[in-house]
């Protein structure tokens, strides 16, 4: 602790820091009763009376000082609660708010939902002695098959119906923790994006029922995070989590995928002008 030399006639009236507040020196006594240890509690009048860069200060009573302030530091309890707790429990319970309209009723108000869910009862039941005889299941590589790939393999340990809501429930969740991942990537604190992305969950995505798109959308946000995560690391990282995200939202949802290619096109061009980057560079990052 850096205390300021006074005169000794006002080494009774010195006060340290307000790590040594009466509050703080009260609450240590409070737990230690419990612990029955009593030589903080000295040790913070001791503190408060006592000058350490003063004549009159005992060699002792300046280490005890020193302990004292030490040991009163490294315990985390004595810090105030974080001002984040009061917004991340709104947040929390306006993501479940959102979530209760399709988890309240058989069917969500989408248009394109009942299509989907009777897809998904075709594809679960193929190849199997249900299947139904006047559909016949052609694969093919299209960019618009998330849903296809994940629900069937879910319907394997639930019904269809919940393994389809489940799907839904996810690419919500993907879209709205995707949002608050950026944000702390970027600002390294919770603030906006989560609030932002729960008030956009019910659009017009929402009311036709593009579920591959909301599932693509959620990974594309996830992609963002992580390509912002390690874009300073070594290019063999960055090109593995460009590989899979694009792989990824291929699969989910071709629009999906040109938006992650734009937002992280975008950012590049942005860190070349403010860092005044070689072309070679921002080529060699681009491709």
């Amino acid at each position: 602790v850096a205390v300021r030399a006074k005169p000794v006639q006002q080494a009774r009236n010195t006060r340290l820091p307000r790590l040594f507040s009466e509050d703080v020196c009260h609450r240590r006594e409070h737990i230690l009763d419990d612990l029955h240890i009593d030589s903080v509690s000295s040790d913070c009048k001791l503190a408060r009376n006592i000058d350490p860069t003063s004549s009159s200060a005992h060699p002792v009573d300046i280490v005890r000082i020193r302990a004292t302030t030490t040991w009163i530091r490294m315990n985390a309890w004595v810090s105030p609660v974080s001002c984040n707790t009061g917004p991340k429990c709104i947040f929390a319970f306006l993501v479940i708010a959102s979530l209760c309209p399709a988890l309240l009723v058989p069917i969500p108000a989408m248009v394109d939902y009942p299509n989907h869910l009777a897809r998904m009862f075709i594809l679960s039941r193929d190849g199997t002695a249900d299947a139904n005889p006047f559909y016949q299941v052609t694969w093919a590589v299209y960019p618009n098959l998330a849903m296809d790939l994940i629900v069937p393999r879910l319907a394997r340990l639930m019904s269809v119906e919940s393994a389809t809501k489940g799907f839904y429930l996810l690419s919500q969740m993907l879209i709205v923790i995707g949002a608050v991942a950026i944000e702390l990537v970027v600002k390294r604190r919770f603030h906006v994006a989560g609030f932002v992305a729960v008030m956009f969950l019910y659009s017009l995505p929402f009311a036709w029922g593009f579920l591959n798109f909301e599932f693509g959308l959620g990974m594309a946000l996830w992609g963002i995070a992580a390509s912002l995560e390690v874009q300073e690391r070594h290019w063999s990282l960055r090109l593995g989590v460009h590989a899979a995200f694009v792989a990824l939202l291929f699969m989910a949802h071709f629009f999906a995928l040109g938006l992650y290619g734009v937002t992280i096109g975008l950012h590049e061009l942005w860190r070349a002008w403010v860092r005044k980057a070689p072309v070679v560079e921002t080529l060699a990052r681009l491709t």
